[in-house]
């Protein structure tokens, strides 16, 4: 699911890996070793859980259903989350069928319950086949307490708020403990605050030559201007509401993470801005300006809701900045470039060019562009999160019996991945017409109801353009 570009190998998903079509390396000789040894980071130790007891008597199992039933608010905004659908992304899945993923800890983070595997993985659990140049696989120890129908639950509410307390039973985790509840609850806010982080910024280094499957935003919040906040502050807004039916009505947050404004179905492209979404940047086009027989045209893009850079987390995301007029257009790419290096060789990615938005940067880039008397110059920002090149790579995808248990006809859907899944969002669009004295910048709500139209191949090609070029 890489496209090369003059031996650069572009990521599609979070994590590097071989190319779909790529054969395996030759594996060196391996010794048995545990998954706390080979990848000594949270996010791949699954969550342990238990059945939370209730304090007049027996106990509540730990799927959002049985959350729902009370929680009934917050459980819907889960359901129309990105988290919800992190089992049933079409990407993720094509990104699973390559034959060299270590699809045991990609899914650490996309189903993280230690009840929603069937093998067991623990710090102490064993890896086969693991070296230097592979994370191995899991040795085949039964989870007893697998509960099947969870993992289609993917990142559920158990992940944030059930721990296993001292005594072996669950326990739900909160931010206050200031209300009457039926079940056991422990105050751990700092716990909730900084779940986030297992797998938005898991580790750093590299796992294999071609495996840095590290995210930054962690990173990326602490160095900027808005250090002192942390991700709920941003992506969890707050409501004035019952926490439960029929509880008083206080200040809650929303779990509704609509996340960087590309979301996992068409369909949610509706309710995007009531879930309080909204692009990071803000984007200014100045009148285009007459320069010998073409326009210049300034274009200053600023970081100004991000507390990371923007795009952040997957390196695949990325801004496209397009400038047009008649059949003319001019496009740069402001996001990462990367070698992923190569396993059979030993040689190590690295990150060749970034020039993704910081916190609080402002830019200005400039477009030229040939002149057209009687046609408008548009300017238009689009979120890329996969790019026609790297589609094409994930619809030729072949996915094994597990992975088509994920989702109904997942083959299908992967197959024909861009009338399913939504690959980019407009977050701006400004159009200057001839001789007019201010432009015309197309309101939200509209680019997001033309971004909810799925594309055929051709026409992605057609909109945002082949090739990526990173900006000087």
């Amino acid at each position: 699911m890489r496209r090369l570009i003059p031996a650069v190998a572009l990521l599609t998903l979070a994590c590097g890996g071989p190319a779909p079509d790529a054969p395996p390396p030759e594996a060196p000789p391996a010794d048995t070793v545990t998954v706390g040894e080979r990848v000594p980071f949270p996010f791949a130790t699954l969550i342990e859980t238990a059945p939370v007891p209730l304090l007049a008597g027996g106990e509540i199992g730990v799927s959002a259903a049985v959350c729902g039933g009370c929680h009934t608010d917050i459980a819907a905004e889960w359901q129309a989350s990105t988290h919800a659908q992190a089992m049933a992304d079409g990407q993720y899945l094509a990104e699973l069928a390559k034959p060299n993923n270590p699809r045991w800890l990609c899914l650490s983070c996309h189903r993280p319950l230690q009840a929603q595997a069937a093998v067991r993985q623990q710090p102490g659990s064993l890896l086969l086949g693991a070296h230097e140049r592979s994370v191995g696989a899991l040795a085949a120890k039964a989870n007893p307490g697998h509960q099947p129908a969870l993992i289609h639950e993917a990142i559920t509410c158990a992940t944030c708020h059930v721990r296993v307390a001292s005594d072996g039973r669950g326990t739900i985790l909160g931010p206050r403990g200031d209300t009457t509840s039926p079940h056991r609850v422990t105050v751990d806010r700092p716990g909730l605050h900084g779940v986030c982080e297992r797998c938005h910024t898991p580790g750093t280094g590299h796992l294999t030559p071609s495996f840095a499957c590290w995210f930054e935003t962690h990173g990326e919040l602490a160095a900027g201007p808005q250090r002192d906040r942390d991700c709920v502050d941003c992506h969890m807004p707050t409501a004035t509401r019952p926490l439960a039916a029929g509880g008083p009505v206080r200040t809650t947050r929303r779990h509704t993470w609509a996340g960087g404004g590309v979301p996992k179905r068409f369909a949610d492209y509706s309710t995007l801005l009531a879930r309080g979404w909204k692009p990071g940047i803000t984007v200014q086009v100045d009148r285009p300006e007459a320069e010998g027989a073409g326009w210049r045209v300034a274009i200053t893009l600023e970081n100004t809701h991000g507390g990371h850079a923007v795009p952040t987390g997957d390196p695949e995301r990325h801004l496209r900045i397009i400038a047009r007029t008649g059949s003319h257009r001019w496009q740069q790419h402001l996001g990462q470039v990367w070698d992923w290096g190569d396993d059979a060789t030993g040689r190590p990615a690295r990150r060749l060019t970034d020039t993704r938005l910081r916190p609080g940067e402002r830019r200005t880039l400039v477009a030229h562009l040939p002149a057209r008397p009687a046609a408008d110059v548009v300017v238009e920002v689009a979120h890329v999160r996969l790019s026609p090149e790297n589609l094409r790579h994930a619809r030729g995808a072949t996915l094994d019996a597990e992975l088509k248990a994920l989702r109904p006809q997942a083959q299908a859907v992967v197959a024909e991945l861009e009338r399913h899944y939504p690959t980019f969002t407009w977050i701006h669009r400004t159009r200057w017409a001839p001789g007019a004295a201010t432009p015309i910048i197309v309101p939200l709500a509209e680019l997001l109801a033309e971004s909810a139209q799925p594309r055929a191949l051709t026409t992605l090609d057609a909109t945002l353009g082949t090739g990526v070029a990173a900006t000087p």
